[in-house]
């Protein structure tokens, strides 16, 4: 069942309506956009229909990789249809599609903050506190230099 979920990335209906823009539908924006899977189709036709030696580096890749999944005997096992008696390929567990975009979407990346983000913003907010330390130490000192020094005059007032 694909219908709560994008057919290219996996990821539920639900997750990318939490991070959709307010008023519209963040999972329909994302299979309409990110994750057409009618675009996806006509890549796959169209990289079928191009010369191989025009490919570009991407092309290339694209068509190696899917070409791996049809040939591949790790990647599908043959079935035999029952009623008609023909085979079929059906893919296996455990193919590699690391390079495929799985359980990930670009409008997720725009909203979840980087590793090096986090520690940014940890790192800013730990020197803000610093600072507001740093300065409340340093009234806390002129206080208790300010009492010692009038401590002082009324105990010798010609210091």
């Amino acid at each position: 069942d694909i219908s709560g979920r994008c057919f290219i990335c996996g990821i539920d209906r639900f997750v990318l309506d939490q991070v959709g823009e307010t008023g519209v539908s963040g999972f329909e924006d994302h299979i309409e956009n990110d994750h057409n899977m009618w675009k996806y189709l006509f890549f796959q036709v169209y990289l079928r229909q191009k010369d191989f030696s025009e490919y570009s580096g991407g092309e290339s890749y694209v068509f190696s990789k899917t070409l791996d999944l049809v040939r591949h005997p790790q990647t599908h096992e043959i079935l035999i249809d029952v009623d008609t008696g023909k085979e079929l390929k059906s893919a296996k567990q455990q193919v590699d599609l690391l390079w495929f975009p799985q359980r990930d979407a670009m409008v997720l990346k725009k909203k979840r903050p980087t590793t090096d983000q986090l520690l940014v913003n940890k790192l800013h907010a730990m020197h803000e506190s610093t600072e507001k330390t740093t300065e409340m130490l340093n009234a806390q000192v002129d206080r208790v230099l300010e009492t010692a020094y009038q401590n002082t005059q009324t105990v010798d007032p010609d210091l």
